[in-house]
């Protein structure tokens, strides 16, 4: 993700290619415990402006209920689409 930050503070990701990149990071990675754990044990070793953006999407992604992922498999491989039951 790191990499991904640099790619588009330089422009080479737009704004709305950041943004979902992010979000999935937000929903997907940062809601369970321990990945917001492990980047509170890692964060200083990142540089700054880093940090501070994914102690935002942490942020956020701590208000967000916990996704229960094998729910989220079953419903997405019952639907044979890559939408959920709350896009259909």
């Amino acid at each position: 993700m790191e990499h991904d930050f640099y790619q588009y503070r330089t422009g080479t990701f737009d704004e709305e290619t950041w943004n979902a990149f992010a979000r999935s990071f937000e929903q997907d990675t940062f809601t369970a415990l321990g990945a917001r754990a492990m980047w509170k044990l890692q964060c200083n070793f990142f540089e700054p402006s880093f940090s501070e953006c994914i102690d935002k999407i942490v942020e956020r992604a701590h208000s967000l209920p916990t996704p229960h992922f094998r729910q989220r498999f079953n419903e997405v491989m019952d639907s044979g689409s890559s939408k959920g039951e709350e896009d259909r």
